[in-house]
């Protein structure tokens, strides 16, 4: 039986009206999938991964298990204007229609992490997230290919550090990294004290080799 259990997501991000009411903005935070699609004037529920699922199915694992969460995204578009570089994209999709937008217009977002919390996941477990929750994750030309600027940096020191840096020291590092690159964005973790001055449960074959 496995006591780690490693989730990461790397995508644009966006916002959907809350169905089962449990929002008080009624609105949640969504992630885009490659086979994202619209269906009538919003996206179609199918073709989305939203914070209710992933609280659902997070709550069914067992209390043994260490979830440690990556959120490489974004689920506001009030940062968008201070990415203007042909080289940077913002990690968020708009709603597809003026009136699916309408819906979430007055929407405050919190950030899939900040979301996650809220629902009661996050207490014992290890949660990072690529931006605050007023700004935007940024996706960049990076040598010859485009990456999540957050999931780089995060990939690049686990590698380089072969996994022997404390969750506190890799999060310095990829904040200093996106400094030297010029992005705005500022990376967050929340967990427990403890776990800040211990090194990520990964070991260095699980966590991919970046160019």
């Amino acid at each position: 039986m496995y006591n780690y259990l490693f989730f990461s997501i790397s995508s644009h991000g966006t916002q959907v009206p809350d169905l089962n009411e449990d929002e008080r903005d009624y609105a949640d935070e969504a992630f885009c999938p490659t086979d994202l699609a619209q269906k009538g004037d919003g996206w179609d529920p199918a073709h989305i991964i939203t914070d209710d699922e992933l609280n659902d199915l997070f709550l069914q694992l067992p209390s043994s298990v260490d979830l440690e969460c990556v959120f490489d995204t974004c689920h506001s578009g009030d940062g968008l204007k201070v990415i203007d570089l042909w080289d940077q994209k913002p990690r968020f999709m708009p709603p597809p229609s003026l009136k699916a937008f309408k819906q979430i217009k007055d929407y405050m977002p919190r950030g899939m992490a900040e979301s996650l919390k809220a629902k009661g996941i996050g207490v014992d477990h290890t949660l990072w997230s690529a931006c605050r929750s007023d700004q935007t994750s940024a996706d960049a030309k990076i040598g010859e290919e485009w990456h999540g600027t957050f999931t780089y940096y995060f990939c690049q020191n686990i590698n380089k550090s072969q996994n022997k840096l404390f969750r506190s020291e890799l999060l310095e590092r990829v904040r200093e990294d996106l400094v030297r690159g010029v992005f705005t964005q500022i990376p967050q973790l929340d967990t427990e004290a403890t776990k800040k001055d211990a090194s990520a449960g990964l070991s260095r074959g699980m966590v991919p080799t970046l160019a």
